[in-house]
């Protein structure tokens, strides 16, 4: 994946597919960058995350079956994913437990974390 990206990063037209799609970082969607001024960024695992939401879409004009959709959408998981699963728990582990593969993913991913206020990892010492 990681050189995916940097191919992509050095020649934007070629193209892509569902797994890029889903893993390349997600400051690259959307003409991110050419429209950040529009954004108003949440943090996902924050407390305060779906009333903020909420609260936005009630000041952009939603309506209460708007809100109401997006609450209960928010409160529960798809049927793909992965969150509870003891697969991302132990590749969660694997890669926390494992200084090659933090660097990569920081590499990967380091505008997101500073983009959207996430604290980079502390990269284990190696023995």
């Amino acid at each position: 994946m990681y050189d995916r990206m940097h191919r992509f990063a050095r020649n934007p037209y070629i193209g892509i597919d569902f797994d890029d799609s889903h893993f390349f970082p997600q400051s690259w969607r959307c003409e991110f960058s050419s429209h950040l001024v529009k954004y108003q960024i949440f943090q996902l695992d924050g407390a305060n995350f779906t009333n903020q939401l909420l609260g936005l879409l009630s000041e952009r004009g939603v309506d209460e079956n708007g809100i109401n959709f997006f609450n209960g959408s928010l409160h529960h998981r798809t049927p793909h994913s992965t969150m509870d699963s003891v697969e991302r728990a132990a590749v969660e582990e694997t890669v926390l437990s494992s200084p090659y593969l933090l660097r990569k993913i920081i590499q990967m991913y380091y505008f997101d974390f500073l983009l959207f206020g996430y604290k980079l990892p502390d990269i284990p010492v190696e023995n």
